[in-house]
C-alpha cells in the first residue's frame, strides 16, 4: 500500500470494538474524537467508529468500561504513525 504525500488530504476511520463474552461489562464510554461527541453504548459489541477528511494531531485516547454495578475501568490507548499507519492485506 502507498502512502499519500499530501498528508493533509488523507481520510481516516477509527473503529473501535470492545467485547468480552465473559465480562460484566454493561457499557463503555468511547472518547470524543475529531470534533465527534463522547458516545455511550451499552449493548454488546461496544462499537464506535469515527471518520475524518483531514489527520489531526492525537497521542492518546481514553475509553472507560463500567461494569454491572458502575465501577468504572479506564484503558489510555497511546496513538502513535505506527498504530495510525495502514496495513498490508
Amino acid at each position: 500500500m502507498t502512502l499519500p504525500t499530501n498528508p493533509t488530504a488523507v481520510s481516516l476511520r477509527l473503529s473501535l470494538s470492545v467485547n468480552n463474552a465473559l465480562s460484566v461489562v454493561r457499557g463503555v464510554v468511547f472518547p470524543g474524537l475529531f470534533g465527534i461527541g463522547t458516545y455511550t453504548d451499552t449493548l454488546a459489541p461496544y462499537e464506535r467508529a469515527y471518520e475524518i477528511d483531514e489527520m489531526t494531531s492525537l497521542e492518546s485516547l481514553t475509553i472507560t468500561a463500567s461494569d454491572r454495578v458502575g465501577t468504572p475501568t479506564v484503558r489510555r490507548i497511546p496513538l502513535s504513525e505506527t498504530t495510525l499507519r495502514p496495513r498490508s492485506p
